[in-house]
């Protein structure tokens, strides 16, 4: 494995892939750099000269900004936010979306796992309902006189009432 800026590159890949495995190069930059040494971008890594190799390292250091210093600046970067109490820095610090996306269903990601809230329960009404109010509403519903000559007494209405309650 060839080593580059601290970092291990895989053999048994083309070069351009192999610079993408460094923090804060991609496929374009990676171009640019085997461009600028003069690598074919295609050649493995195995396949590479200790000259190429050197050729590649020095073209890195003196044109990017890579791996440590480059986390170092990203940091430095948000801290500021966080500190002049910007927008973006308050998101920063409340561990939200930055850059505008909707948090209502979404943002699991930054959010984090969903952590469940537990409804509170309602405090039960104290009814003023009683087995005497009960008696009462079913005497006032009973009906005792007849309707018709031979009709007895009908009981139909045993039902609560809803104004009852």
């Amino acid at each position: 494995m060839a080593r580059i800026l601290g970092v291990d590159i895989p053999d048994n890949k083309r070069g351009e892939i192999a610079l993408t495995y460094i923090f804060g190069i991609g496929r374009s930059s990676a171009n640019q750099i085997l461009a600028t040494a003069g690598v074919d971008k295609d050649k493995r890594v195995s396949n590479w000269t200790d000259a190429e190799s050197q050729k590649i390292r020095t073209v890195i250091n003196e044109n990017y900004k890579v791996e440590g210093e480059l986390k170092s600046e990203i940091r430095l970067n948000i801290k500021r936010l966080i500190d002049i109490g910007c927008y973006r820095g308050r998101r920063h610090v409340l561990g939200l979306p930055v850059r505008g996306q909707s948090t209502k269903n979404n943002a699991r990601t930054r959010k984090g796992k969903r952590k469940t809230v537990a409804n509170k329960k309602k405090a039960a009404k104290k009814s003023t309902f009683s087995f005497r109010n009960l008696i009462e509403i079913f005497i006032e519903d009973y009906d005792t006189t007849p309707k018709r000559k031979n009709q007895k007494a009908s009981c139909q209405h045993w039902q609560i009432r809803p104004s009852a309650y």
